[in-house]
């Protein structure tokens, strides 16, 4: 199925990018989040229908960025799966973010599914950063194995944690789009006390997906698989803090708190260091 990339919302009627894959032809065409999608070839914008059938044809998008600024691109669908899209997107969303003193590595986890290579690229950026932020915002689920090791540690045959691979101040991002795997690993991380969640409640959406159906021309159907613990109960963040995305231009002040609390944290750890020893 032909697509650009993009995470779409449907908010009051209209719809907004809510997230855009690194690397996709939206991105390479500078959609933003928070942009409105208007119409793509002065046809009314559909998140399926807009495309089929237009793999590698350079269509015209025009969108609104802010109330009073509409704007037209230009991008060309590709056909691809979503799964291979979103692979993509993770590994080029791996970077270090430098706050003027610290840096953090940060990783777009747009799902929990393939080889986990991400996880393995953020183990060799450890030794150079002093956090982390994990946006699992968007996207869909896959297996909790790779990052609950990640951060928690693998288990030895007596069901005991083993030290795990990542040691250092960790952040993740939380909305509405955190479903599946994605509650399982927020769910005991929070439950650990090993990260700091900030954003929105996760929906309580754990149930695996039985098969994924196309219907009509415009339309998804997901059928249910195995029922999980987790079904129908909530995670709430740490702290909370409601994303509004519309005509953000980009903008992104979930993230600019994330790493305010890694900051904070890492001068939190600083000030215990020095005051142990001294009270011994």
């Amino acid at each position: 199925m032909a697509h650009i990339g993009v995470f779409p919302q449907q908010i009051e009627g209209r719809w907004f990018v809510r997230g855009v894959l690194e690397g996709g032809p939206a991105d390479r065409a500078g959609l933003l989040v928070g942009d409105e999608l208007i119409s793509v070839e002065k046809e009314p914008y559909s998140p399926i229908h807009s495309f089929l059938g237009t793999a590698g044809q350079t269509l015209t998008m025009k969108i609104r960025r802010r109330p009073e600024l509409v704007l037209a691109i230009d991008l060309q669908p590709v056909r691809e799966s979503l799964y291979g899209a979103m692979q993509r997107a993770i590994k080029k969303s791996i970077r270090i973010m430098d706050d003027g003193h610290l840096q953090f590595a940060y990783l777009h986890g747009w799902t929990l599914l393939g080889d986990r290579e991400e996880y393995r690229e953020l183990a060799k950026l450890q030794p150079f950063v002093d956090g982390l932020v994990l946006d699992y915002r968007d996207g869909f689920g896959g297996h909790p194995s790779g990052p609950l090791a990640f951060l928690l540690g693998r288990k030895d045959p007596w069901g005991k944690r083993l030290r795990p691979t990542w040691v250092k101040p960790v952040v993740i991002l939380t909305a509405d789009g955190t479903r599946s795997a994605k509650e399982i690993v927020v769910h005991a991380v929070q439950k650990a006390d090993r990260a700091v969640l900030i954003g929105e409640p996760t929906p309580g959406d754990v149930t695996s997906i039985g098969a994924v159906r196309q219907v009509g021309s415009d339309g998804l159907l997901m059928l249910p698989g195995q029922v999980l613990e987790l079904e129908g109960h909530s995670t709430k963040p740490d702290i909370l803090m409601p994303r509004n995305i519309r005509y953000a231009a980009g903008a992104d002040p979930q993230l600019k708190v994330a790493l305010a609390v890694l900051v904070d944290l890492l001068r939190s750890a600083e000030k215990e260091d020095v005051v142990q020893p001294n009270s011994r």
